[in-house]
Formats: structure tokens, C-alpha cells, sequence
């Protein structure tokens, strides 16, 4: 991993523990300017991993998007149907 990505390592690690071939991948697909889809079972820290990401980003003047799933369909019908399909993606 890069050195200059320690810092961040080193946040996320202080409220993430035992998950950092996750939190890798993750900001593997961040810093290729990737989506993120975090899929895995209740109780294993999804949400706190996408809370915590978010907040670095955020103070690295990044836009963040954060929402449910479902929520996100229905936003994205919602544009494919009113031909603001383009603008919603970005």
C-alpha cells in the first residue's frame, strides 16, 4: 500500500479493527474514482466503515454519498424515468 495512504490507515484503524484487507480494497476503489457497493452480513461494520471513509473524505473536500441500497433504486427509476438519469449519477 502506499505510504502516503498511512495516515488514513491509521484513522480508520482507530475506529475499524480486524479489517483491513477490507478497508484496502476499499480505498483501492475510491482512489480509482470506483463506486463502492459494501454487501456482508448484520453486525460486521458496514456501516461504520462507510461513516468513518465518508468523514475522511469529506475533510479532504470529496463529495460523499452515502444510502441505502434500496433507497438508491428508487432514486435512480425515479431519474431514468424523468430523463435526469445522467445528472443523478454524477
Amino acid at each position: 500500500m502506499n505510504p502516503k495512504l498511512a495516515p488514513v490507515l491509521a484513522q480508520i484503524e482507530q475506529v475499524i479493527v480486524g479489517k483491513r484487507p477490507v478497508v484496502e480494497l476499499f480505498l483501492v476503489a475510491l482512489l480509482s474514482e470506483g463506486h463502492v457497493l459494501l454487501e456482508d452480513v448484520p453486525g460486521t461494520g458496514k456501516t461504520m466503515l462507510a461513516n468513518c471513509l465518508g468523514h475522511i473524505a469529506c475533510r479532504r473536500r470529496r463529495s460523499v454519498l452515502f444510502s441505502r441500497a434500496d433507497q438508491l433504486l428508487k432514486r435512480l427509476k425515479a431519474a431514468r424515468l424523468d430523463a435526469t438519469y445522467d445528472q443523478e449519477l454524477r
